[in-house]
């Protein structure tokens, strides 16, 4: 607290020069003014940051002018400072003058974006969720088009890019699941998967999580057109206005010119009343969604539903889906069921269930009792939806997973009798594999198999590969074929996977570490390694089933070299690669042992220990399904 009193005092006095040396009305000193509320805002000094702002945007407004892109800004400050207080009635009117602004200017697409996305979140907090939900989903599709323009630059720019402004597309899902209309929120949750989907299973290009955007529903699509042609008529005559003004500057304007500057404000001044019009009727309209509207809306949902849950039905084997939606200070869930679609809300927010997943992971990793974390989170992700799950006759879980919950093992989770995965086969489950979930299996397999049992410089032998790779090829397995150590290289696995197996077997270590593509690599048998930036060469779509029966294939963590993300992403790079390449799916055998290539148990509850092919064998009689 001493800290920020002091900081505070600096920062009260390095404004004083500005004010002196610039004037009181000089935009540099409405700059230090804007920095000095703000820190008095993350102090929760509110009061005392409140004649900053509204002093920041008179100055704006008087040095700039009341309509130049600058003064959105401290409109946007101001806004956001009495949305804190809770003042959100006095925040409305400014948000909705910064949205004009930039729609009027329409050079700043990101932070138009931004604006509505502001707008959605005061009209939640104004409990009017239709509006919220369709500012929203305007925010959402203006930085989906921002993506589109964005894909030849480099990864991390675009991951970086979606990362910066997913709490838009969270906030929205959000809204969404709250309000029943549960197909929209998994519309807008599977825009939050990364590119390496796309690219590395080289769907077309309506398919890119990249491109698409949040469907406009009911009354919606009219208010988007109405939005956007005022927006290009107020850009339209400012950008004629700016350039005659930027002339005048320098030189009298002709008798033509001063005409044509008169009809640019005259449409201007037009433009802004019917943009409060527009405002105020879209207000209105939302409010007296008549019945017939919220109709279609939920015919919409019922139809992607329907399609859904048909292909659930097809699949058979008690098949569910569950996505998940994790905010700052909630996680939503849908579970969607041959039967059923329903929205849940935990009161768990990113923080608590971000800790939960880390505690997890590292008694996983250093074999210790998870009994703690392992149930907290059972209690959080499957506990809400027990009862459903039970009456729907649910065997296998389809998880779509957001955040840190693409690096939690689910297997792992305990209600206090039994894990999980004792109780339930898991899937994960993405868009891009939708269209290949219901299809039929294959009546006859064939399978290719690769492994290591000998020891290799820095890695321990693994003498139960053989006899795993044996039970599952052969009499009392599968028909196929069966490559160990010197005949597992590059080449002879290159060559299987373009042979287009059915299904891939590969026990061995893979190994991923935090840094680049090349940092991460599967052990072959003939002592090399396959990085990821090798993996990226191969196809995998053809295959029905790839399973890696290797140790830490589950797992992920640390730090990136080359950014601050997690390597769990690096692992993802790995997973995506193979995971979501194969027409249905992964299996991914994580924890097991060196010596006997059995799952390991965790310590702490009764003991799982069984043998990799039996699993593998009980996979390939069923439709395929993915073990996490």
């Amino acid at each position: 607290m001493h800290r920020c009193r002091r900081s505070s005092v600096v920062r009260d006095s390095s404004t004083a020069p500005p004010l002196k040396a610039l004037g009181p009305e000089h935009p540099d000193t409405a700059t230090s003014l804007n920095n000095l509320a703000e820190l008095y805002q993350t102090m929760g000094r509110t009061d005392e940051a409140l004649p900053l702002h509204q002093r920041t945007l008179a100055i704006s407004e008087k040095a700039l002018g009341p309509e130049h892109p600058g003064t959105a800004f401290p409109l946007n400050n101001l806004a956001g400072l009495y949305q804190a207080m809770g003042r959100h009635d006095q925040a409305l009117p400014l948000q909705q003058r910064a949205l004009a602004i930039l729609a009027r200017h329409g050079q700043s697409p990101v932070e138009l974006a931004m604006s509505q996305g502001n707008l959605a979140e005061l009209y939640a907090r104004l409990d009017q969720p239709p509006v919220a939900i369709f500012y929203g989903k305007q925010s959402v599709n203006g930085f989906q088009t921002l993506r589109a323009n964005l894909t030849r630059l480099d990864k991390d720019l675009q991951e970086g890019f979606l990362k910066k402004h997913e709490a838009y597309y969270s906030r929205l899902a959000g809204w969404l699941i709250d309000a029943g209309r549960l197909a929209e929120a998994q519309q807008v949750t599977a825009m939050l998967k990364e590119q390496e989907l796309f690219e590395l299973v080289r769907r077309d290009a309506a398919s890119d999580p990249r491109t698409s955007q949040a469907s406009l529903t009911g009354i919606e699509p009219g208010f988007a057109r109405q939005f956007d042609a005022l927006a290009s008529q107020l850009a339209s005559a400012g950008r004629g206005l700016d350039e005659l003004e930027r002339k005048a500057r320098y030189e009298p304007l002709s008798a033509a010119e001063q005409t044509r500057r008169s009809e640019y404000e005259r449409q201007l001044a037009a433009g802004r009343k019917a943009f409060e019009r527009y405002l105020s009727e879209l207000e209105a309209a939302f409010a007296k969604l008549d019945s017939e509207r919220r109709k279609d809306i939920e015919r919409l949902n019922v139809a992607e539903a329907e399609a859904l849950q048909g292909s659930l039905d097809e699949l058979g084997h008690g098949a569910v889906l569950v996505h998940y939606v994790v905010l700052d200070d909630a996680l939503k869930i849908i579970l969607t069921t041959p039967r059923l679609q329903r929205g849940y809300t935990v009161n768990v927010g990113r923080k608590p269930l971000n800790q939960a997943i880390q505690q997890l992971r590292k008694g996983i990793e250093g074999r210790r009792d998870v009994a703690q974390p392992a149930r907290q989170l059972h209690d959080w992700l499957i506990a809400p939806l027990a009862d459903d799950l039970q009456a729907s006759g649910a065997r296998t879980l389809m998880v779509a997973l957001t955040d840190a919950l693409r690096y939690l093992p689910f297997a792992a989770l305990h209600d206090g009798q039994s894990w999980l995965a004792e109780r339930y086969a898991l899937a994960l489950y993405t868009e891009a594999a939708r269209q290949n979930i219901g299809k039929t299996p294959i009546a006859q397999w064939q399978l290719q198999a690769f492994g290591l049992t000998r020891k290799v410089e820095g890695f321990p032998a693994l003498p139960g590969v053989g006899a795993e790779l044996a039970a599952i090829v052969g009499p009392s397995g599968l028909p196929g074929r069966i490559r160990l150590d010197g005949e597992f290289t590059a080449d002879s696995f290159k060559g299987a996977v373009d042979g287009r197996p059915p299904v891939l077997h590969v026990a061995s270590h893979f190994v991923f570490r935090p840094g680049t593509e090349v940092d991460s690599f599967l052990l072959l048998g003939d002592g090399s390694r396959l990085s990821l930036a090798d993996l990226k060469a191969y196809s995998f779509r053809q295959l029905d089933l790839l399973a890696l029966s290797a140790c830490e294939t589950a797992m992920g963590g640390g730090q990136n070299e080359r950014r601050s993300r997690p390597a769990a992403a690096v692992s993802r790079h790995a997973v995506r690669p193979l995971a979501m390449a194969p027409a249905r799916s992964l299996g991914c055998l994580a924890r097991v042992d060196r010596e006997t290539h059995t799952l390991k148990r965790f310590p702490g509850h009764s003991r799982i220990e069984t043998s990799v092919a039996p699993i593998t064998r009980q996979i390939l009689r069923q439709r395929p399904h993915l073990l996490v």
